[in-house]
């Protein structure tokens, strides 16, 4: 048997208001009116406070407050908002059909198990918008009609009972149908009053005397489904916008608004569970084009402090080009967190981890000017390593094949480059070697003492410190019996040729030399 449909019609009555006060430094009358009736229809405690109430004409409000803000109705902002919380009301319920422009239909039915009853699901659902910050009216039934009749008439009705659903129904008055004024006053001709007396009559009686919406509507109360919604589906990005009450000409004054804005990202991502690499912030303005900021952080994030933080290091660096009149906050790629490894080993460590240190550095000075080290093809040592800019989030060190494949002319050309340079190495190696290691025999014949260590024993040896640009030097006096040839590729415009060896200075170091083609001597580097 199929469970008895259970909806709840979810209420934002003053989605405008919200938005406007959402850093909660707004303090005097507010009221939000309609451009055309020139009517109040929302206020804050403010306002009312003055005695301000809703369908007041815009004349008598202003005369009961000296220093009341009148803010002109957007209808098209409030389509946006109201998108913008069914986004985040998503991962609490999956079936949603919007009613604009201020109120989300949600089905209740597929959804009590998962969390554990109808009660239980209404707090998530109080918490979840108390923590954004708006406010509410909500109530519960088994049909769309009455779920919407009973909001109106009795908020926070919770029951999926249909005995105590049909009784709160039988008492709402006929006002608050959905219907024409006309038709409204018909009923009230005829002594009806609430819509128990209407279910009353004869349905014969019905269908005779009264226009078809009535009989259409009175269907939708007793469970037939409206025939024209269709279910929300969520964008796969976040997008969220707030509009200030005044003109912003200064950086630190926008920190409460991206504060509001972060805290959003940050309860949608935790909703999620997902982070992001990067978030994209528009500064509107009236006169001017939309400037963008970018920022990025090199692990993903999801805390608003983090993003705060980060965010506050780009306005500082960033020149407003006129008065701000609105932000947008918005995130197109997430992604999933990747656990982390520490090593038991390693020790106390700093509060920051290097990707967090990098996103401050990028943040603080700008990506294009933080660089690190990478590998490039070449053989020659002080061309095989270089700076490049972190450019990517998670940017590591570039592969050796994507460089080479960048910077060789082809994988052919490589190739028999490779075959060539082993053949010439081949042939001279061993009369190389011979030359020196007659010298090194000698001079370690008449040195006991300095014997060459067995950490610099390998050919490959290489120093830990290099010099840049080599130095010029006299003949070494005592090399070893190592010797290696390098040579510069061949389609590069300098082409080198150097005979590399371990030999000692007369301060006791041992060195990286070198001799070139011109029988000239360099050090290239010390060993440690």
């Amino acid at each position: 048997m199929a469970a008895q449909p259970l909806w709840l019609y979810l209420q934002f009555p003053q989605l405008q208001l919200d938005m406007l006060e959402a850093d909660g430094s707004k303090t005097v009358p507010l009221v939000i009116v309609s451009s055309q009736q020139l009517q109040v229809q929302q206020l804050n405690q403010a306002a009312k406070d003055v005695g301000i109430k809703p369908k007041m004409a815009l004349a008598l409000a202003c005369a009961l407050s000296k220093q009341l803000d009148v803010i002109a109705e957007q209808t098209e902002l409030a389509g946006q908002l109201l998108a913008q919380q069914a986004q985040l009301l998503y991962q609490l319920c999956a079936d949603m059909v919007l009613a604009p422009p201020d109120a989300i239909w949600l089905r209740l039915d597929p959804m009590l198990n998962l969390y554990g009853g109808l009660a239980k699901f209404c707090q998530k659902l109080r918490d979840l918008l108390t923590q954004i910050g708006c406010t509410f009216n909500f109530a519960v039934a088994d049909t769309m009609a009455a779920a919407r009749l009973l909001c109106f008439h009795q908020p926070m009705f919770i029951s999926a009972e249909t005995k105590l659903i049909r009784q709160a129904l039988h008492t709402c008055p006929l006002a608050l149908l959905p219907l024409t004024p006309n038709t409204i006053r018909e009923l009230q001709r005829l002594g009806l009053h609430s819509v128990g007396e209407l279910f009353a009559l004869p349905a014969r009686s019905l269908n005779t005397r009264f226009p078809v919406e009535l009989i259409d509507f009175l269907q939708e109360l007793q469970g037939k489904p409206k025939a024209n919604f269709c279910y929300y589906s969520p964008p796969e990005f976040f997008d969220q916008k707030l509009e200030p009450l005044y003109l912003i000409e200064q950086q630190q004054h926008l920190l409460p608004l991206c504060k509001v804005l972060l805290q959003q990202l940050d309860m949608y991502l935790q909703l999620r569970d997902q982070y992001c690499h990067q978030i994209t912030l528009a500064l509107c303005y009236r006169d001017q084009p939309t400037q963008l900021l970018v920022v990025s952080s090199a692990q993903g994030e999801r805390q608003a402090t983090i993003w705060l933080q980060l965010l506050q290091l780009r306005l500082e660096q960033t020149q407003l080009q006129a008065p701000v009149c609105a932000l947008t906050l918005s995130v197109r790629h997430f992604v999933a967190k990747q656990a982390e490894t520490k090593d038991l080993f390693q020790g106390v460590q700093g509060k920051l981890n290097r990707q967090q240190l990098l996103s401050i550095l990028q943040a603080r000075l700008g990506e294009s000017r933080i660089f690190q080290p990478a590998l490039a093809a070449s053989h020659l040592p002080e061309s095989a390593n270089q700076l490049v800019a972190c450019e990517a989030a998670d940017n590591a060190l570039p592969n050796r094949d994507d460089v080479a494949s960048s910077t060789l002319p082809n994988h052919a050309q490589q190739k028999s480059e490779k075959q060539n340079t082993e053949k010439q190495n081949t042939e001279k190696q061993s009369s190389l070697k011979k030359s020196y290691a007659d010298q090194g025999a000698r001079k370690s014949k008449s040195n006991p003492s300095k014997l060459l260590p067995q950490s610099l024993s390998s050919d490959l040896a290489r120093p830990l410190l290099l010099c840049s640009p080599p130095k010029p030097c006299p003949p070494p006096l005592d090399i070893s019996a190592g010797v290696e040839r390098i040579l510069s590729p061949w389609w590069q415009p300098n082409f080198e040729q150097r005979d590399y060896v371990i030999a000692r200075n007369a301060q006791g170091q041992w060195c990286w030399c070198y001799r070139d083609q011109q029988r000239q001597w360099f050090i290239h580097g010390y060993f440690s």
